[in-house]
C-alpha cells in the first residue's frame, strides 16, 4: 500500500512517519508518513487547477460515477467490513452495516441534491472550489463519505483527511472511488495526524470544510475560518445527550431502548446516550435494576469471525485512557455505581452504568459505554436537566402520553429530538447536526448539499432591453 493519493497518482508522503495497530490484535494495520506540508500544497494546486473542468461536468454525469462507487462498494462489502473490524474493533456485524450505509448514501445524496439544489429560472448553485473534509474514526468511511458525495455531487474538488486511526480503510475508500471513474483531480487522499489538518485550515484556497471530531478541534478549525472570506465551515462535534424516562415508560421496552442508546459501538458514537434522566415513580428502582440486567447482557469481547461480541475494544489507547479517566471523576463525586466499568484487556471495557442525582456532574463528552443517570421529580426537571449542557446534538423522550411529549418537545434544546426512539436513530433524509458545542447550524445528513453549494441569483435576457424605470431629470439632446 501506498500512502496518500494527489496529483493523480499513489505515492509516499514526504513527512513523520507512523503507523496504526489494530486495537484487537495490536498488529500493524499501516505503515506509512504523514502528509508534508508540500503535499498539502500540492493537491491544493492540482484541485485548483482542474476545479473548473470538474465543475462544469454534467450532474448526470457525476450522478453515473456516484452510483457506480456505490455499487463497488457492496460488491466489495465482506472485504471492506472486516478491515473496519481489524483497523477500528468493531465488531464485524456493525461493520458490515458500516459499509452498507455507505453505499446507501449514494441514493439519498442525490436526492438531496436533486431536491435541495434544483435549478430555476432565476437560481443555479454553483460549488465553492476546493474543499476539505477532516472525517473521525468511528465512522471513518460512512461518515466523511456523507460530506464528500454531496461535494462531489456539487462539483467540489475534494481533499480527504482521515483520522490517523483509519488510514487503511481510507485508502481502500479512494480507490474504489477512482474505479468508479472519479477524476483523480476530483478527489485526493492526505494521510496523517491534527497537523494535516491544521495545514488545510490555514491555507485560503480552501474554500469549505466539512468536519466531523471533537469541539475543541471544531472550535481552532471555526476561528481559523472567520479569517478568510467566503469560506464555508461546517461542524459536527459530538454531544452530551440526555435521554428521559417518562413514567409511563419505565418497562423493560424503554431498558433496553436506553441500554443500546448508550452502549452501542462502545459508545464511540456521537449520537449515544450519556445522561438519563428519569422521572421518578414507584416503579423507577424496578427500571433501574431491568436497565442494570440489560446492560450486562451485552457482552463486550475482541471481535472475530467466530465471535461477534456486542462492544468491541475503544479504537485507541488514548481514548481508552479518557473514558476510564471520566468513570473514576464520575465515582469520586460520589456517584452511586450501578454497573461498574470493569476493563478487560488492551482497550476492551465492559459498560458503566453510574446514578450521579445530587452529585457534581461534567458537562463533557466521555466517548465510552458510559451511562449517567439523574432521577427528578416532574418534567420541568427533567427538561431543565436535559438542557444542562452547552452541546445540543440530540435528546429522546420516552413516553406513552402525547400531551408530555407535546409539553417537553418545545422546550429542549437539541438539533435531532426523538420520540419514543433511541437518541442514536436519524434518519438519511433528515438534517443531522446540532446546536451549541455540538455544531454550527450546518447539518449533515439530507441538507449536507447545502453546505456544497451557493445559489446564484440571475436575471438573463437574449436581447438588449431599456430598462421599465427611466429616471427623471435626464437632459434633452
Amino acid at each position: 500500500m501506498k500512502g496518500i493519493f494527489i496529483r493523480g497518482k499513489w505515492t509516499q508522503a514526504r513527512g513523520l512517519d507512523f503507523e496504526r495497530r489494530s486495537p484487537i490484535t495490536s498488529d500493524i494495520t499501516y505503515q506509512g508518513r504523514c502528509s508534508s506540508a508540500s503535499d498539502v500544497e500540492d493537491a491544493i494546486d492540482y484541485a485548483l487547477k482542474n476545479f473548473v473542468e470538474w465543475s462544469m461536468t454534467p450532474l448526470e454525469s457525476r450522478i453515473v460515477i456516484v452510483q457506480r462507487f456505490s455499487k463497488l462498494l457492496l460488491e466489495k462489502k465482506d472485504a471492506i467490513a472486516k478491515l473496519i473490524r481489524d483497523e477500528i474493533g468493531k465488531p464485524l456485524w456493525e461493520s458490515r452495516l458500516e459499509v452498507e450505509s455507505t453505499a446507501a448514501k449514494g441514493d439519498v445524496s442525490i436526492s438531496a441534491m436533486q431536491q435541495r439544489l434544483k435549478p430555476t429560472e432565476t437560481t443555479t448553485y454553483r460549488p465553492y472550489g476546493v474543499a476539505a473534509v477532516i472525517g473521525p474514526f468511528n465512522f471513518p468511511m460512512h461518515l466523511p463519505n456523507a460530506q464528500i458525495m454531496p461535494a462531489l455531487l456539487a462539483g467540489n474538488s475534494v481533499l480527504f483527511k482521515p483520522s490517523e486511526l483509519a488510514p487503511s480503510i481510507a485508502e481502500v475508500y479512494t480507490r474504489l472511488w477512482s474505479d468508479a471513474g472519479l477524476p483523480p483531480y476530483a478527489l485526493q487522499l492526505l494521510q496523517g495526524d491534527g497537523r494535516v489538518a491544521e495545514l488545510l485550515t490555514q491555507n485560503r484556497s480552501v474554500k469549505a470544510i466539512y468536519f466531523t471530531g471533537s469541539f475543541e478541534t471544531g472550535q481552532k478549525i471555526g476561528r481559523v475560518s472567520l479569517e478568510i472570506p467566503g469560506r464555508i465551515v461546517a461542524l459536527e462535534m459530538g454531544g452530551n445527550n440526555p435521554l428521559i424516562i417518562c413514567p409511563s415508560a419505565q418497562t423493560e421496552i424503554a431498558a433496553e431502548i436506553a441500554a443500546i442508546s448508550a452502549f452501542i459501538t462502545s459508545g464511540q458514537r456521537c449520537t449515544c446516550a450519556r445522561r438519563l434522566i428519569v422521572v421518578e415513580n414507584s416503579a423507577t428502582d424496578t427500571f433501574l435494576k431491568i436497565l442494570q440486567k440489560r446492560a450486562l447482557s451485552y457482552r463486550a469481547g475482541m471481535p472475530s469471525d467466530s465471535s461477534d461480541p456486542f462492544l468491541g475494544p475503544l479504537a485507541s489507547e488514548s481514548g481508552y485512557k479518557r473514558v476510564v479517566a471520566g468513570w473514576k471523576r464520575s465515582v469520586a463525586a460520589k456517584g452511586q455505581v450501578l454497573l461498574s466499568l470493569d476493563t478487560l484487556e488492551k482497550t476492551l471495557v465492559t459498560p458503566g452504568l453510574i446514578d450521579m442525582t445530587d452529585c457534581e456532574t461534567f458537562d463533557e463528552e466521555i466517548f465510552g459505554p458510559i451511562l449517567q443517570v439523574t432521577r427528578v421529580p416532574s418534567l420541568d426537571k427533567a427538561i431543565e436537566a436535559a438542557n444542562k449542557t452547552e452541546y445540543g446534538l440530540v435528546a429522546a423522550v420516552l413516553t406513552l402520553d402525547q400531551k408530555e411529549w407535546e409539553y417537553i418537545f418545545p422546550r429542549l434544546h437539541a438539533g435531532i429530538i426523538n420520540w419514543n426512539g433511541s437518541t442514536m436513530g436519524a434518519s438519511g433524509k433528515a438534517p443531522f447536526g446540532g446546536i451549541g458545542k455540538s455544531g454550527n447550524a450546518r447539518p449533515a445528513g439530507f441538507f449536507a448539499c447545502d453546505s456544497a453549494a451557493y445559489p446564484v441569483a440571475t436575471t438573463a435576457y437574449p436581447e438588449l432591453t431599456l430598462p421599465t424605470f427611466i429616471p427623471k431629470g435626464l437632459l434633452n439632446k
